[in-house]
């Protein structure tokens, strides 16, 4: 259970914010579930907005419309948040006791974990711009009912982005207002010999309860899926919470095979056409001189080579 008491904070500098009334929250639809686990309480200090959150309750978001007069001046909002009960004994840095409900995790035992993470992503290749990946202890829980979500959003837009590559090489208008480099261009007009030709890309979003909103369409493959299952596999290496996976059920589905697959896939509909070609292609991965992303290529290369000898 917590408490969270909010804010406005205004562009003024003299300003120290005007205080919202927390009763006007509302439970925002079409970022939320069904299950509301909010209920506005009175302490000392006032009402606030009391969550008793328990699983598998799906995602429920509270919002205010923010008061049309500050809209033009506001920089931001304030909030302060407190747990009110903590599992007893709870620590999640201790795999032999485990189970901190809020993973408000001690800041010694927290700190020797990431230490220990990122030595060990360092040493197998988990590296950018000769920097370890970021990465944070803190648990983001999504929601079967979200992750069905997210899938028929991006079954929504990469359908209209294959519309676009399409488009490209036959709209000289959609060209013209692209205006991309000649190298660039020479490249999207290749004929890659499959269908639907955007395989493999990114797309970058935030997710807010059921909300999500695309921010990025990023082509530059393979955009950080080799480094997925080796963070994924670090942090299962270092982090422990035995009775957190007694009560959740959690999935990963690992990102380098189907990255492969897909490949394989494309390759095979290429030889339907061009049945000269060779049964097993042979796969480059190819970049500007000094990549920071030479550390990942080597990852996917080796993943390879394991589904070959699989």
């Amino acid at each position: 259970m917590f408490s969270v008491l909010i804010s406005l904070l205004l562009s003024a500098p003299a300003s120290d914010g005007t205080p919202l009334d927390i009763r006007s929250f509302g439970v925002v639809k079409q970022s939320s579930g069904k299950d509301d686990y909010y209920a506005f309480e009175y302490g000392p200090e006032g009402p606030y907005l009391a969550a008793r959150y328990r699983p598998p309750f799906d995602t429920m978001v509270r919002g205010i419309e923010a008061p049309q007069r500050y809209r033009r001046s506001l920089a931001g909002i304030r909030w302060r948040w407190r747990v009110r009960a903590f599992p007893k004994g709870g620590d999640d840095c201790n795999p032999d006791v485990g189970d901190a409900a809020h993973m408000a995790l001690p800041t010694n035992s927290c700190a020797a974990i990431q230490d220990g993470i990122e030595t060990w992503l360092e040493q197998h290749d988990v590296v950018y711009a000769q920097r370890t990946i970021p990465f944070v202890l803190m648990p983001h829980f999504v929601s079967p009912g979200q992750v069905r979500r997210i899938r028929r959003a991006v079954e929504a837009l990469t359908r209209v982005l294959d519309r676009f590559c399409e488009a490209y090489v036959e709209d000289d208008r959609l060209r013209v207002e692209l205006d991309i480099g000649d190298q660039e261009d020479e490249l999207i007009r290749l004929e890659p010999g499959f269908g639907n030709p955007m395989r493999i890309c990114r797309l970058d979003a935030f997710l807010q309860g059921y909300d999500i909103k695309f921010l990025e369409f990023n082509a530059d493959s393979p955009a950080g899926i080799g480094y997925t299952d080796v963070l994924y596999d670090g942090l299962c290496e270092g982090i422990h919470l035995p009775r957190v996976d007694a009560e959740f059920d959690t999935a990963y589905t690992p990102m380098l095979p189907e990255l492969v697959t897909t490949l394989q896939d494309a390759y095979r509909e290429l030889r339907l056409h061009s049945p000269h070609l060779p049964v097993l292609p042979r796969v480059a991965l190819v970049d500007v001189e000094g990549s920071p992303s030479v550390p990942e290529f080597r990852i996917i290369c080796a993943a390879t080579l394991n589904t070959r000898a699989a």
